[in-house]
Formats: C-alpha cells, sequence, structure tokens
C-alpha cells in the first residue's frame, strides 16, 4: 500500500492533535505491510481515534472482542483469507464498518467492494487527510444510523408496552397469541391460556384512590412476573385484566402457573396493616389451545373460564372444558 503524507497531511494532523486526548471511536487497520501498519495507526492516533493494527485476516478476527472496532481499514490483497472476504466477514457477521483500500494495478471496483459489505473504497496511493475524512464522514454516517435504529427501537418498544405496568400491551399481545398459535400448530406443541381478572378492584380506587389503585396494579404486575415460568410472557389486556401466553404448557402445568399466580398476587398484596385498602386476589380463566382452533376462539374460551371462576366465589381458577 502506498502511503502519501503530504503538507495537507501534516496540517490535518496538527489540527486533530487536541482530539487525541479523549479518544471516542476506534479503528482497526488490516494490512500486511508493518511499515503501512505502523503509519496509519500512528496517523489515526493523531487524529483522535484509538488504534491497532492486524496483518491478516486472522489476527483482525482474533482482535476483534477485545478491540471492538468502529471501523476496519482493510487492504483488499492479503496474505490467506482476502481483504474482500474479510470485509464480507466484518460488515455482515460483526457489523463493523469497513473502508476497503486497493493497488493502482487492481481490477476492483467501487461496486465490488460495496457488494462485499463495505462502505467506502479508497484507491491507492492513500493520501493520509483524504483517509481521514473518509473514515469520519464513515463514522458519522454509522451514528447517525445507529441513532434511528435506537429511535425506531424505542418506538416499537413504546408502542407494544403498558406505560403504567411495563408489561407488554393488547396489541403485542394479539400479535403474539397468533404468532404461538401458528408455531404450535406447525410443531405439534402445546399452548395454554390464562385470563386473569383482580376481584372487586373498584373498591380500591374507590376507597383509596386512583393513585393507589395504579400502584396495586404495578404490585401485580410484578407479581405475575415473579410466578410465570421463563417461557411465559404476560401481558396487560386492559383495566384490571391481564393475560399470560404459556408456550408448550398443557393443562396441568397451566393449571400449576395458574394456581401460583393466584396464591403470589394472594400473599403479596394482602391488606397492608394500619391500611384501609382491601386485599388483593384474582380470578384465573385457563384453556389450552385446540389444533386448528383460531385465536380468538382460544381468547374466547379462556374469558369464559375466568367468569366461571367469578360466578364461583373469586380467588380461584377454572378451567375451560369446551
Amino acid at each position: 500500500m502506498h502511503v502519501h503524507l503530504d503538507s495537507d497531511d501534516a496540517m490535518g494532523e496538527d489540527r486533530a492533535r487536541g482530539a487525541a486526548v479523549s479518544p471516542s471511536h476506534t479503528i482497526l487497520v488490516v494490512d500486511d505491510e508493518p511499515p503501512v501498519c505502523s503509519m496509519l495507526t500512528r496517523a489515526l492516533i493523531m487524529a483522535g481515534y484509538r488504534s491497532s493494527a492486524a496483518g491478516n485476516a486472522d489476527e483482525a478476527l482474533a482482535l476483534l472482542p477485545s478491540l471492538a472496532p468502529d471501523l476496519a481499514v482493510v487492504d483488499i490483497n492479503l496474505p490467506g483469507m482476502s481483504g474482500m472476504d474479510l470485509c464480507v466477514k466484518l460488515a455482515g457477521e460483526h457489523k463493523i464498518e469497513v473502508l476497503l483500500i486497493t493497488g493502482d494495478d487492481d481490477s476492483y471496483s467501487y461496486i465490488d467492494a460495496a457488494g462485499s459489505g463495505a462502505c467506502d473504497f479508497l484507491p491507492k496511493p492513500i493520501r493520509m487527510r483524504e483517509l481521514i475524512l473518509r473514515i469520519e464522514r464513515a463514522i458519522a454516517a454509522r451514528d447517525v444510523r445507529l441513532e434511528r435504529d435506537r429511535t425506531v427501537e424505542q418506538l416499537r418498544y413504546l408502542s407494544i408496552t403498558d406505560e403504567l405496568t411495563g408489561l407488554y400491551n393488547l396489541r403485542r399481545f394479539r400479535e403474539a397469541l397468533e404468532s404461538e398459535i401458528v408455531r404450535s400448530g406447525r410443531y405439534g406443541h402445546n399452548v395454554s391460556l390464562l385470563m386473569l381478572d383482580l376481584d372487586r378492584f373498584k373498591r380500591v380506587n374507590d376507597c383509596c384512590g386512583h393513585p393507589e389503585g395504579d400502584r396495586v396494579l404495578k404490585q401485580v404486575s410484578q407479581a405475575i412476573r415473579s410466578a410465570i415460568r421463563d417461557p411465559d410472557t404476560a401481558y396487560r389486556y386492559g383495566g384490571e385484566e391481564f393475560t399470560v401466553i404459556l408456550p408448550e404448557a398443557d393443562k396441568d402445568a397451566a393449571v400449576c402457573v395458574a394456581e401460583r399466580l393466584r396464591e403470589t398476587i394472594a400473599t403479596e398484596l394482602s391488606s397492608p396493616p394500619g391500611s384501609d385498602r382491601p386485599g388483593i386476589t384474582v380470578s384465573v380463566g385457563v384453556a389450552l389451545w385446540k389444533e386448528g382452533e383460531a385465536s380468538a376462539q382460544l381468547l374466547e374460551r379462556a374469558d369464559a373460564a375466568l367468569y366461571a371462576a367469578k360466578r364461583n366465589g373469586r380467588d380461584r381458577i377454572s378451567i375451560s372444558t369446551s
């Protein structure tokens, strides 16, 4: 690799020396010529980056866990695994930005580089100032993209999460139940559904106010989380109603979880000493999915079982038999 340092490069290095005090991004240089690696890493450090070098693809891949680079400058002509193949791994498997370097006589083009996942392509001879500017541009574009992805993920989270309890909301419940039924039908697995309703919850709001009612709903949500199995997911269905999807749970397993939920809520939300707040109990409807049954039918049976538990005295579970 031919690297040029001209007066512009030196001026660019001088301008960036202050940034080297607290480097914020890490650059991995991959080139089989030690003098080139040394020159590039030195210039990148002076420009305000952390930088390390590797002489081939295997060395570069071995450095990833400890280095966690934001961008890699990779020469296409490497011994062993080519720079192009390394680019595919770095960009595709490890989500690292890659700037590919090619020689004067190489037949590679920008299209080839982009096809391998590279964010940029720079033919030799290399001017350090241009290389650093391209790195700055690539990292800035990556940071914008990451921030956008974080924003999208946050919006997605908010769209499927109940603001008060932190449980998944009704929208997410409908999506998840449909998906779980499809999966169970495909692989022949069981799936059970629980519907829970707090008994006489209106009394809490009437005697203690809505803020206390909200606190109770949060406590119930925490109790549900602590009582269900790892693969189970809980949802706030609306008001004081909750649902739990139990993948690969037959009737006995579902009843066991339902009873544990009922006992946990009754114990953890008993009436506090010296408080006017009544103790909290819950009624639970249990339904086991039947092959070929739509999600709406399963939900309807769980709901009917819940109301059977209410009719029979509350603070109990009822199993759908239809």
